[in-house]
């Protein structure tokens, strides 16, 4: 997890941006995997009614297609790496919806709420990440 990240001293602030942004879009993958592999079709409408993984999913279609407008969701989340230090290494998120509401996360305080909500996820449904 990102937690390696902010143990590291000196990491570039290129490598902070690419490692937290990796590590949102596979959380979100997750979903899909879950849905396409195990079977739990419900993994899409668990990440959208999740406060932590919404914002892991925003960041995610904003890294994918740079731009969102109102379409199918028509509040879409926009969310981006929009502050990195690379010496103690930090990263900071900016998250806004087109009806205003805005705000601010570090990366690896939300990271950490999304892997979480995860854990809540697979014990919901029996499951076992280790086997």
């Amino acid at each position: 997890m990102l937690e390696d990240l902010y143990s590291r001293d000196g990491a570039s602030n290129e490598d902070v941006r690419r490692e937290v942004e990796e590590f949102f879009k596979s959380c979100r993958e997750l979903a899909d995997w879950l849905s396409e592999h195990a079977g739990k079709r419900d993994a899409m409408t668990y990440v959208n009614s999740d406060p932590d993984l919404v914002l892991c999913n925003g960041m995610t279609q904003t890294i994918k297609h740079h731009t969102r407008r109102p379409g199918r969701d028509p509040d879409p989340i926009t969310a981006r790496v929009s502050w990195v230090h690379g010496g103690g290494v930090r990263a900071e998120i900016e998250w806004s919806r087109p009806s205003g509401p805005r705000g601010t996360e570090d990366a690896l305080d939300l990271a950490r709420r999304c892997a979480a909500a995860w854990t809540r996820f697979f014990q919901q449904h029996r499951l076992d990440p280790s086997g």
